[in-house]
């Protein structure tokens, strides 16, 4: 009854507020209606205070998210005479520039645009300059041209940070990750306008700790517009990828629709080398595992957006995806076991959201989905390397129904402050269950499991940002939040500060800390247990719960072009699944395991160069990496490493008519460490070449990556009674990767995607 009032009490805030905020926006014109872009708007107060200052887009529009009233508008450029008006709209409308009459003939003024904008505690990159001259067609491959972002294992990183959320003009995200990564490679890298990268998100984007904000380019007429993807991978197998995408828009909807289908296959294999000390018996097992998994996935989007007024919106979103096939194969051959392992979806894999949107002009902001997710497996084994023959079938099945809902509020108030705050709730339902069934008379049903677990969790917020003076902003929110899964409840707090300091334009200085808990998936923490082969099998843990993760970054920009960043990352409670030789039966174990604690501390150096037909640009990382666990199994680690990461990109621009480009890139990361295990030190070399058509219509991509083979770690745990090496057969390399991007229509305007989270799901 507590929680009900808090919410009842808290939610009728939102009616007490009369301050409301708005947004100042206009386009920048010359005299003969041209655009005007990278022209520098500055705004002030009456009196000459400096609030901020932001550059126009291709199109030349420009915006802030504040509400100073009055204002005036400095707007400067190189080609143009300086105006400066007041205005007490905050819809500035267009602003018409004059060209300068005294411009010097035979004269070449040359200099750089700045690839960084400090705004509000984000890192703001002008897209279309960062990728102008880059091989890139996609939105996913852009991404990857920020500094401090890398993919690891098909997942975007940020250096400094321990998670990374993607958000598209400023939603709260809810399809999964593997969707949003198809998504992104099917979206136009020219739809994007600027990207803001925050180690800090702001709470009403309902993500914790780092983001990255792709803002769109807004056009306001009416507009088709399409694409077309084709694309081929040649790795150990042949995998292909198709799509297209459909925006339509004018001045009240706007609908997009997104098809695309992925046939992948893939090679997977680990030669294992294991001294498995057991009943004071020492055994070397040798095994050699090789196998194949493939899949049919077909994905697709339909939104729907809605202009009430000009500043009030309404939005849905349909989101399926669906796979007929999926299929992997195991062998494994060795002097302990000879096991054949096949496992078969049984229906098609099927995930379905449905959600819709409310953004008010008054700063009210209000949503709700929901997620559906239905997996079933069947798995077929046979072990022959025992005494007596092991056979038997699994039917494995997992459902999960999702329910979220939102609600926030935002306001502009005297003095340049801005107050914000919010509720989130969560119901989700996950039935999941897993039956033996024996082929020769063995008894499996103690195996046998059957879970309904129930999860809620509450969310509130409030949070604040203020501009304390020309040089120094600052911003901060508190989350509280109630958690239930089950049995298990909890309440916790999570703080977060933002600040930034303009010592000069040359010299910024950022601080950011923030709080973040990582949830288990649904199925790491039911009693399942899975057989690899003979020796290895993979167990649930009951027992696991979250982890909390503190970070902190303290960044230096130089000339908006140069990044120092020093960072710390404390993760309470860490968990990861490892494997482990069991004291109670000769068998290699792989369960996911709660750490007393992980902790990296490091420095990130970003350095770019700029020429005529060349760019580049190094990324150096150096960092401390310390895990320690007193209870991992029957035994205890504290065990630290220095770790080393670099990263050279390179573009040369080879023609203008045609218009070639060529790509290469190198990657260093040093031996780390998983827990008590090493992994060695890998490396890769990738390649690439880039056709545009003259009229930017077609694009054709031809790339090799991992071209050396040497971009997969192999494991090695000797440690205490564990003798363990695990010699990973990669699947990185490909040879040809080749892909064709057909666009049609004029320009579009992007709104808001959405990511469904189903990061919890499935095995």
């Amino acid at each position: 009854m507590k929680i009900k009032k808090i919410i009842i009490n808290f939610v009728a805030l939102f009616s007490f507020f009369s301050v409301q905020g708005q947004e100042i926006r206009g386009r920048v014109l010359n005299e003969e209606g041209i655009s005007i872009e990278y022209a520098t708007v500055v705004l002030q107060t009456l009196d000459s205070i400096y609030v901020q200052s932001v550059y126009t887009d291709t199109l030349g529009n420009f915006s802030y998210n504040k509400a100073v009233k009055p204002f005036r508008l400095i707007i400067q450029h190189l080609l143009y005479e300086t105006e400066t008006k007041e205005y007490t709209n905050p819809d500035v409308g267009i602003v018409r520039m004059k060209r300068k009459t005294n411009l010097l003939q035979e004269v070449s003024v040359r200099g750089r645009r700045p690839l960084i904008e400090v705004s509000e505690g984000k890192l703001v990159y002008n897209m279309p300059f960062l990728i102008e001259n880059k091989p890139v067609n996609n939105a996913y491959d852009a991404l990857l041209e920020l500094p401090g972002v890398r993919e690891d294992n098909g997942y975007l990183l940020l250096t400094g940070a321990n998670t990374l959320s993607i958000i598209i003009n400023g939603k709260p995200s809810t399809m999964p990750y593997p969707q949003l990564a198809e998504l992104l490679k099917n979206m136009p890298s020219s739809m994007i306008n600027k990207a803001e990268i925050m180690y800090v998100a702001p709470a009403q984007y309902h993500v914790r700790g780092a983001a990255i904000n792709l803002i769109m380019k807004k056009d306001h007429f009416e507009n088709l517009f399409g694409q077309i993807n084709l694309g081929y991978e040649q790795k150990f197998y042949d995998n292909y990828r198709t799509g297209a995408s459909l925006f339509y828009n004018n001045s009240k909807i706007y609908t997009d629709i997104l098809y695309s289908v992925n046939e992948s296959k893939t090679r997977t294999g680990l030669d294992l080398d294991s001294h498995h000390f057991f009943e004071n018996q020492l055994y070397n097992i040798n095994q050699t595992n090789r196998g194949k998994s493939e899949s049919l996935t077909h994905l697709l989007r339909l939104g729907l957006d809605y202009a009430l007024t000009e500043k009030d919106n309404i939005s849905g979103v349909y989101t399926t995806q669906f796979v007929p096939k999926y299929n992997s194969l195991e062998d494994a051959v060795g002097n302990y076991s000879n096991s054949f392992n096949e496992k078969t979806n049984t229906v098609p894999i099927q995930m379905h959201n449905i959600s819709m949107n409310y953004t008010s002009g008054l700063g009210l902001s209000g949503g709700a989905d929901y997620t559906h997710y239905k997996n079933q497996m069947k798995q077929d084994f046979k072990d022959t390397s025992r005494e007596k023959e092991t056979v038997f079938s699994t039917n494995s099945d997992q459902s999960i129904d999702r329910i979220k809902a939102y609600l926030d509020q935002k306001h502009q108030i005297k003095n340049n402050w801005s107050l914000s705050y919010g509720i989130e709730f969560t119901y989700v339902e996950e039935k999941s269950s897993q039956f033996y069934y024996s082929q020769n008379g063995y008894d499996w049903s103690g195996l046998n499991t059957n879970y309904n677990q129930k999860e809620y969790t509450y969310d509130m917020y409030a949070g604040f940002s203020k501009s304390i003076s020309p040089k120094l902003s600052l911003s901060g929110a508190l989350m509280t939040e109630y958690y239930k899964l089950n049995d298990y409840d909890e309440w916790s707090l999570f703080p977060t500060l933002s600040s930034t300091y303009f010592f000069s334009p040359d010299h910024i200085f950022q601080f950011n800390f923030s709080t973040n808990k990582i949830y288990p998936t649904y199925w790491e923490i039911n009693d399942h247990i899975s057989y690899l082969n003979g020796y290895a099998e993979i167990r649930g843990n009951p027992r696991l719960k979250p982890y909390i993760s503190y970070s902190a970054q303290l960044s230096y920009i130089l000339k908006n072009r140069y990044i120092v960043t020093l960072y710390n990352i404390y993760n309470d409670d860490y968990f990861v699944q490892l494997p482990y030789q069991s004291t109670n039966k000769l068998s290699l174990i792989y369960q996911t395991i709660n750490f007393d604690y992980q902790q990296m501390s490091g420095i990130n150096l970003t350095i770019p160069f700029t020429k005529k037909r060349y760019i580049s640009h190094l990324t150096l990382n150096g960092f401390y990496y310390r895990v320690k666990n007193t209870y991992f199994h029957d035994i205890s680690f504290d065990k630290s490493k220095y770790i080393f990461y670099v990263q050279w990109d390179n573009t040369i621009k080879l023609s203008n008519q045609p218009d070639i480009k060529i790509d290469l890139k190198g990657f260093y990361y040093s031996n780390s460490l998983q827990g008590p295990s090493e992994l060695t030190t890998v490396y890769k070399l990738d390649a690439g070449i880039k056709w545009t058509s003259s009229n930017k219509k077609a694009e054709l991509n031809l790339k090799s990556t991992d071209i050396l083979d040497t971009w997969t770690p192999n494991l090695t745990m000797k440690y205490d009674n564990q003798n363990i090496d695990m010699d990973v057969l990669p699947d990185s390399r490909a040879f040809v990767s080749l892909s064709f991007v057909y666009r049609f229509g004029g320009n579009v305007t992007e709104k808001e995607r959405k990511e469904i989270n189903t990061s919890r799901f499935g095995k």
